[in-house]
């Protein structure tokens, strides 16, 4: 891995409450909340050091060890109204980022992996009550009282989804809110070609990370999954999310392109092909409660004929031939 790694490279956004509002039923008290702020930034880089971050509905202080959204004090302790808003709106553009394109989808992804919970160490106004009701509903977790806030932040799903898979040393940051960075002119870039191929199939054979090859533009993924409820519909589900997995590493971008995924860095962030096998087995068990992951990346060389590469090629076309007729079949 290059010596000389940057750290999170994300700038901050800016967050349209009247943009990510559309995520939300009309009608909706949460709606209604969103829709009371103006919008706001949000450096997503921090979120990659801590376990989540959190509102607090109340007076301070607040536990040290409790991360606060760091978003602009008016909407962090100012109406409780507007701090609930702050904290979906927010809530709401990480779902957004992550491929969330309606309610559901939204709520699916915060129930496993959302960045930000709601805590209310004291009484809440009861007109608050419906707002608070569909927090819970769209994965944004509520935790009342002032004593065990702690303990109970800690065992919340999302919480040990990000403390899972931040365990991995990477060399560098990762996560999934880093996916917002971008690099204008890349450095370099593994695969995003003709010649490569990408797939992701729930007939994994051993838990590894298996690199053949010098690594070059030329590049051929086989990522096989295995682990309870994990099926042909879901693998098609986790391909696309794992098409973006290397750009949760900071200083990378990746990007699906057809049956491929191009894999880019900024000056200096090369990203070593083992580390970036070993980001997907991390974040596919973290996020999707996979108990193998076999990965397997095969790199050609820069000139001439890779008989192995076009094997990889013909398997990735023929799942995604099999499985796209299967799901047809069934639906």
């Amino acid at each position: 891995m290059s010596d000389r790694v940057p750290g999170p490279s994300t700038q901050p956004d800016e967050i349209d409450p009247n943009s990510v509002a559309r995520l939300l039923p009309g009608g909706s008290a949460l709606r209604e909340s969103v829709l009371g702020i103006d919008p706001f930034t949000l450096d997503w880089g921090s979120l990659a050091s801590v376990d989540g971050w959190s509102v607090w509905l109340g007076h301070p202080p607040v536990p040290d060890r409790i991360a606060i959204l760091p978003a602009a004090g008016q909407l962090i302790w100012g109406d409780p109204a507007d701090v609930i808003g702050s904290a979906v709106a927010a809530s709401l553009a990480y779902a957004r980022t992550r491929g969330a394109d309606s309610f559901v989808s939204a709520a699916g992804i915060l129930q496993r992996e959302g960045p930000i919970s709601l805590v209310v160490p004291g009484d809440l106004s009861s007109g608050l009550a419906p707002a608070m009701a569909e927090c819970t509903a769209l994965g944004v977790p509520v935790v009342s009282g002032s004593g065990e806030v702690l303990g109970t932040l800690d065992g919340l799903r999302q919480r040990r989804t990000r403390r899972q898979a931040h365990r991995f040393d990477a060399g560098r940051s990762h996560d999934p809110a880093l996916s917002t960075q971008r690099i204008d002119a890349p450095a370099g870039s593994f695969g995003g070609n003709s010649l490569s191929s990408f797939v992701l199939h729930d007939e994994g054979e051993i838990d590894q990370v298996q690199v053949t090859g010098t690594p070059s533009e030329r590049m051929g993924v086989e990522i096989g999954v295995r682990g309870e409820g994990i099926d042909l519909a879901a693998s098609l589900v986790m391909e696309d999310d794992a098409a973006r997995m290397p750009g949760f590493l900071a200083g990378v971008t990746s990007q699906r392109t057809g049956s491929d995924v191009t894999i880019g860095w900024s000056e200096g962030a090369a990203p070593d092909p083992e580390t970036v096998g070993a980001l997907w087995q991390t974040w596919l068990k973290a996020i999707w409660g996979a108990t193998l992951v076999d990965v397997r990346i095969a790199f050609a060389p820069a000139q001439g004929r890779s008989a192995l590469l076009v094997d990889m090629r013909t398997r990735s076309s023929q799942f995604h031939t099999y499985r796209a007729g299967q799901l047809d079949e069934r639906a």
